[in-house]
């Protein structure tokens, strides 16, 4: 019976992550970022953990609270260095620093999806920023 223990968890984990989702597209940030948070205690071997990851940051962002985002954005890295979704994290986490100002770190970032993801299409949007800090000078 022990593998089908881990299939309806799987299940599950898929259900509550699309109903997560639905929450941050209608606007409900709140509800998102604490699901979101809930989901990453309770499915922690989830396959969908860099996504929920990733979408905290997102909530945070929403909500410009970007210190907390960037701290999502980096733990997606950190955590999960071979998922799809860490290219989106370095770039979200540029935009977090351009959001605070912070010029320097934000190149920093763009920089780092252009040079390690320069196949991904984060790494046009990186670029295009890149070249939008340079003529703000």
């Amino acid at each position: 019976p022990r593998p089908q223990v881990s299939q309806s968890r799987e299940r599950s984990d898929k259900v509550e992550y699309e109903r997560l989702l639905a929450l941050f597209r209608d606007g409900d940030l709140d509800g998102a970022r604490q699901g979101f948070a809930a989901f990453l205690r309770d499915y922690q071997n989830s396959d969908l953990s860099p996504n929920a990851r990733f979408w905290l940051g997102e909530s945070h962002y929403g909500k410009k609270d970007y210190r907390q985002a960037i701290d999502s954005y980096d733990r997606v890295e950190l955590e999960f260095p071979q998922s799809e979704k860490v290219p989106s994290a370095i770039l979200k986490k540029g935009y977090a620093y351009l959001a605070m100002k912070d010029k320097k770190r934000a190149s920093s970032a763009f920089k780092q999806v252009v040079t390690l993801y320069p196949r991904s299409p984060e790494a046009g949007k990186a670029s295009d920023k890149l070249t939008q800090l340079k003529e703000s000078r």
